[in-house]
């Protein structure tokens, strides 16, 4: 995967959302780790390109009560990646809109 300077993670999380909001919920990724340049998010109808940094996916309403979603990542990594085993590099939050 360095040498291809990405890593692909299909459907590897799954994220039940539970909100009686009316407009909708936002998904804020917080990034936690050094070693990419960007991520490709799959999974909610489309590929959401976020930078290093993270950043949201807004899910407008009226939406069901309970909404599960199966979320693919593409990592691209950072020149000078080495190989090895890294922690999971995104923490999720969910907020009501």
């Amino acid at each position: 995967d360095v040498a291809k300077a990405y890593v692909t993670v299909p459907a590897t999380a799954r994220l039940s959302v539970t909100s009686n909001s009316r407009s909708g919920y936002r998904i804020d990724f917080h990034s936690q780790g050094d070693f990419f340049e960007s991520v490709d998010v799959a999974g909610f109808g489309n590929i959401v390109h976020l930078g290093a940094d993270g950043g949201s996916i807004v899910q407008r309403g009226p939406l069901p009560p309970q909404l599960s979603h199966e979320l693919g990542f593409r990592f691209t990594l950072r020149p000078g990646t080495l190989p090895g085993v890294y922690p999971w590099p995104l923490r999720l939050s969910v907020q009501a809109l």
